[in-house]
């Protein structure tokens, strides 16, 4: 097969780590793979180091609205798939997915729009929100196949009417690759926390900090991510006396060795689609707390392998205290989180339903190749 992948950020995120795992599977698979992406950046870094991949950076291709750019945006893709005529143009972030779909209109190739959690999803402005389902109802006639992330994003679409009859959309749940392969039974003294995200708007890093200055208890909490909202968070635990509990690890190439010595992942957000943060610890064995919003319930089973809550500090801090004051219960519910992990979220899961729908798409011709 012939494949172009399309994405406006290259700054690293769960988008972008699916991606890259998406293309190194199908490099490995000896398809002809392109990529087009807007920035510089960690994704593109990586994506340049598989052999044989395409790498085009082309910086009109922005995340912001900006009619002149996006216009010609548009222009150079529908050039760009003009040059190369892949069989599938795969399509990821919604402002990828909306110049894409447009530019590929009356091209030969079939399209795929991957939402990594909707622009109209709950905690976006009520404005925002009615302009962006609307440009989705519009553009999902001119998508061969959705693909949603989370069983949340799938339902909320269909209730919104953009899946509708005589619109292809399936749910495949995101998957990582296995870091521990055991279900460990580690405890640090102080446990560790880590929260593994950007610091901007998406995340929620100042209720968490809110939550934790409510606690007189040992623990340590390692922020790991860069952002806008960094200095802010750094504030937050200098005002409340929290410089010995709080380390800011800023951006990090790899997190398994941080995970590999967690006692409890974290994850506030305001919204999400299916977070790859939350995957990657469940595959080590950890117990998470994180917020009841967009696919998050599907990771975490209530008191089982974790607690999935309300973004209030007070409620945060509850079940932090109890974490925290039982190790035997953070051994308990990690083992839980491992083995919903190998249950459902292996990557291998991932790859092989993503290859199923580029086969239905095209059929006899990639059978016969």
């Amino acid at each position: 097969m012939k494949i172009l992948y399309v994405i406006t950020r290259s700054t690293w995120g769960g988008a972008q780590a699916h991606l890259y795992e998406l293309i190194k599977d199908r490099a490995s698979k000896k398809d002809d793979v392109f990529l087009l992406v807007g920035e510089e950046g960690e994704l593109a870094d990586r994506v340049r180091k598989i052999n044989s991949v395409n790498v085009k950076v082309d910086k009109i291709l922005v995340r912001q609205l900006s009619p002149i750019k996006d216009l010609m945006s548009i222009y150079k893709i529908k050039s760009y798939i003009k040059k190369i005529n892949p069989d599938i143009v795969h399509l990821h972030s919604s402002k990828a997915g909306a110049i894409g779909r447009i530019a590929a209109i009356g091209m030969p190739c079939k399209v795929i729009f991957t939402a990594h959690g909707w622009a109209f999803t709950e905690g976006i402005n009520k404005v925002k929100r009615n302009v962006y389902i609307f440009i989705e109802k519009m553009l999902a006639k001119h998508t061969d196949e959705i693909i949603c992330v989370s069983e949340y994003d799938y339902k909320l679409a269909k209730k919104e009417n953009v899946i509708k009859k005589g619109i292809n959309a399936k749910v495949i749940q995101n998957g990582v690759e296995e870091i521990l392969n055991v279900e460990s039974t580690k405890v640090n003294i102080p446990p560790v926390i880590t929260m593994t995200a950007r610091f901007d708007t998406q995340k929620n890093q100042n209720l968490l900090l809110e939550a934790l200055s409510k606690l007189e208890l040992p623990f340590v909490v390692n922020l790991i991510g860069d952002g806008p909202l960094r200095a802010e968070c750094e504030e937050i635990v200098k005002n409340n006396g929290m410089e010995e509990k709080v380390n800011f690890l800023g951006f990090q190439r790899d997190v398994t060795s941080f995970l590999k010595e967690t006692d409890i992942f974290v994850l506030i957000s305001n919204y999400e689609g299916l977070p790859i943060s939350i995957i990657e610890a469940m595959s080590c064995s950890l117990p998470i707390i994180a917020s009841r919003v967009g696919g998050i319930p599907e990771l975490i089973d209530n008191n089982i392998n974790g607690f999935c809550i309300e973004n209030d500090a007070k409620k945060i801090s509850q079940v932090f205290e109890m974490l925290i004051t039982d190790s035997d219960l953070r051994v308990k519910m990690g083992k839980a989180s491992y083995r919903k992990y190998v249950s459902g979220f292996r990557i291998e899961t991932n790859l092989s339903n993503i290859e199923t729908v580029y086969k239905e798409l095209i059929g006899e011709a990639y059978a016969q190749n």
